[in-house]
């Protein structure tokens, strides 16, 4: 895909990556901005950058390009001409350093994060210093353009630069590349695709109560126990949504504000009062104890624990799923049993052939196997094995598991042996009547 050789692809990929530069500078707009800084403190453009070049390859670039100037032009107030086509090259340098890392440095990352090690790579590789190198850029061209940066405000700003950025990687990147080929794969979203959604729903409008001060106490008790129940349920792909859903409780988002009231309180192009210059003063001063600073440290440990818990839990459904298909293969199934509940057998093909009192296991004997037969006499018989588990205080089996064997395949095999035995014996005698002798 990145070979000019493919040109109709190449060029519908530069377009929709142009397009959806325009709309995440655009979307960034609306989020808080709490410090006199030039990226707002969530910049989700960079995380769709990454995705759209670890896709489509480096010509995508161009697109990231040519998508950032018309937000310099047009979204940010009267942004010099020069500035407005030197600050996309920062963006294009920390998206082709983090395509480089993760391409060419980390050679087994795997963009659909199938591994624990996939997640290391990106968490350690794509975000900081591709981001950090964007902020110094960014800010050099700032202070060539307009020689208004102090020291004091340099550091500060290329922090919270640098943080925006980065953020937007964390948390944008791997939901494109998780969600990327949902409908292909699922065209009928299956039952973990409808539970990631719904969980999403239900946090979404916690952060929303929470954010408007409806049940505050309740909902910030109930959010952890639902967050973490969707991402166990639903693996990498809740976690992804989860985490961008709760980077709202982070920023404050405003969408009732029309962009030239933002502009006059936020950009520092916009706005040239003297509270503003005695604020950008203090700001160095004041950035350890900022709530930015503690909400990006926040954000970050929201995805450092969520992105594992979920890949944990896709590892352990996706093995799950391969052992029932072997079960299946095999018509065999695990079972356990407790002395409040009884008898569950896992398959349910497995379990309608036995009746509800049957016995799978002996009580006297920890450990053991046995043959047990289905209802229907027609039905081939099982051998079930079984160790025991916990005992009471008397020695009495208090919980049991095993795994129910069908032996159709055996009495299939027992029977072409004794079959072809037979038939040996035919041979055999058939021979010695010809050739008596």
């Amino acid at each position: 895909m990145n070979r000019l050789g493919h040109r109709p692809t190449v060029f519908a990929g530069i377009f929709f990556t142009a397009i959806s530069q325009i709309l995440l500078a655009y979307a960034s707009l609306y989020i808080s901005n709490y410090n006199p800084v030039w990226s707002a403190p969530l910049w989700p453009a960079s995380g769709a950058a990454l995705a759209a070049v670890l896709l489509g390859g480096p010509w995508m670039l161009v697109g990231v390009f040519l998508g950032l100037i018309p937000s310099q032009l047009f979204f940010w107030g009267s942004v010099p001409t020069i500035t407005a086509f030197l600050l996309p090259l920062a963006n294009v340098v920390e998206t082709a350093l983090a395509w480089f890392l993760l391409r060419k440095v980390a050679r087994g990352f795997n963009d659909r994060f199938s591994t624990q090690l996939d997640l290391i790579y990106f968490l350690v590789l794509a975000p900081w210093l591709p981001a950090l190198t964007s902020a110094l850029l960014g800010q050099w061209f700032l202070a060539l353009t307009f020689r208004e940066f102090t020291t004091d405000t340099f550091v500060s700003e290329v922090l919270v630069y640098a943080m925006g950025n980065a953020s937007g990687m964390i948390l944008v990147t791997p939901l494109i590349l998780i969600w990327r080929d949902i409908l292909r794969v699922h065209p009928k979203p299956d039952r973990s695709v409808w539970i990631a959604v719904v969980t999403a729903l239900g946090v979404l409008a916690m952060v929303w109560g929470i954010q408007r001060g409806l049940y505050t106490i309740w909902l910030l008790m109930l959010l952890p126990p639902l967050v973490f129940w969707g991402v166990w349920t639903t693996g990498i792909r809740g976690a992804s949504l989860n985490c961008c859903i709760l980077s709202l409780l982070l920023f404050q988002v405003q969408p009732d504000l029309p962009f030239d009231v933002r502009l006059q309180k936020k950009h520092p192009l916009t706005s040239q009062s003297s509270d503003r210059v005695d604020k950008k003063s203090n700001l160095s001063s004041q950035l350890v104890q900022d709530p930015l600073a503690i909400q990006f440290a926040l954000l970050t440990v929201f995805c450092i624990t969520l992105y594992p818990l979920g890949l944990a839990s896709d590892k352990l459904q996706t093995s799950k799923q391969k052992d029932r298909m072997m079960m299946d293969a095999l018509k065999s199934s695990l079972w356990s049993w407790s002395g409040a509940l009884g008898y569950k057998i896992e398959s349910p093909q497995v379990a309608e052939l036995f009746a509800q009192d049957c016995e799978l296991f002996d009580p006297k004997i920890s450990a053991g196997q046995r043959k047990v037969f289905p209802k229907d006499p027609r039905k081939p018989p099982y051998l079930s094995h079984w160790t025991t588990t916990e005992v009471s205080a008397s020695g009495a089996p208090q919980q049991v598991i095993g795994i129910l064997h069908s032996l159709g395949m055996e009495e299939k095999v027992a029977a072409a042996e004794k079959s072809a035995a037979v038939a040996q014996m035919e041979i055999e005698n058939l021979r010695s009547r010809l050739n008596p002798h």
